[in-house]
């Protein structure tokens, strides 16, 4: 009797035995996707005073963001310029919202079928003062077309991203890589005014012979040569001025050409005016174009200083 009690024991202890390793090997297997926090990038954007970029074509070479007293300038390829600051502020943001929703593969080995080999992937590193606070690298992303006839939409995009010391491959939503992978100038700053149009409160235009004129706020209305204005005409060009932008650097601007247009821009906020001119250049790019809340010079082939240097007519009934 003793001996068939032992022996249903051991049969009920060897079963639960193997349950219990059964278990422990699923748990084993399924703990990398369970067991990582979603949150990719952990940074305070106020504080973060360094973004480095390794593009995916490596002939681009380095691209550094860098904060240099209240202003963020980047250096590429040994040239330093003013860095986009709204550009900045978006990756960062979008960084900081870049969620892991699973894990695509747990070993090195599956590193090149997502492009994420230091020669394939594209490398992001983030500084807090002399702190490293993120190195991540990006991979490729893929297209999933939504074939759901009774779902709008156009399908997901899901990019794959690993990070420094981690051997896993994690799948984002998002095409993350496109915010770096872009040509050098698309880092820089391109505006051309500074302030905000409602702290405006006077516009010279100084052209040849007698086309000058000011507009001009005083006791809350703005007048053109003290003849009354159209406040919707006046309003959408404010608008304009104030998000007009260049776009095509002009770096080896010759030097000397006669100014024809000046704009001079004052304001509540402004410690000095801001000065937007054009000069005579070539036939291809008509004028350089400069500012004073700006350090580059711009090209205006495609006549963009039209939206600058406007008449009278802009502004009258």
């Amino acid at each position: 009797m003793f001996r068939k009690i032992s022996t249903s024991k051991l049969i009920i202890l060897f079963i639960i035995l193997f349950g219990l390793v059964l278990i422990l090997q699923w748990w084993d297997s399924h703990k990398g996707e369970r067991s990582f926090n979603s949150q990719i990038v952990r940074i305070d954007s106020a504080a973060v005073s360094t973004l480095i970029i390794y593009p995916k074509d490596k002939s681009a070479g380095e691209v550094k963001l860098f904060r240099e007293g209240e202003t963020w300038k980047m250096s590429a390829k040994n040239k330093i310029y003013q860095a986009d600051v709204n550009y900045i502020k978006s990756v960062l943001a979008e960084l900081k919202k870049l969620k892991a929703e699973r894990i695509a593969a747990t070993d090195k080995s599956k590193w090149k079928d997502y492009e994420l080999n230091d020669t394939s992937c594209t490398h992001v590193i983030i500084k807090e003062g002399n702190s490293e606070v993120s190195d991540l690298f990006i991979g490729k992303f893929t297209f999933q077309q939504n074939n759901n006839p009774y779902q709008r939409g156009y399908g997901s995009v899901t990019s794959y991203i690993r990070i420094k010391n981690d051997d896993r491959v994690y799948a984002t939503e998002g095409m993350i890589s496109m915010a770096f992978n872009r040509d050098v100038n698309m880092f820089r700053n391109k505006s051309l005014v500074s302030g905000k149009k409602e702290n405006w409160n006077k516009l010279t235009f100084i052209y040849p012979a007698d086309s000058s004129f000011t507009v001009e706020k005083q006791n809350n209305k703005w007048t053109l040569n003290g003849s009354a204005v159209d406040s919707t005409k006046l309003t959408n060009y404010l608008s304009t001025l104030e998000s007009v932008s260049g776009s095509d650097f002009m770096d080896n601007a010759p030097l000397g050409g006669a100014t024809i247009y000046k704009l001079k821009i004052e304001g509540a906020g402004l410690i000095q005016p801001v000065e937007i001119s054009a000069a005579v250049a070539d036939t291809l790019n008509r004028f350089v174009l400069s500012s004073t809340a700006n350090e580059a010079k711009f090209s205006c082939k495609n006549k963009f200083e039209q939206h600058i240097f406007v008449n009278k007519q802009t502004f009258l009934k």
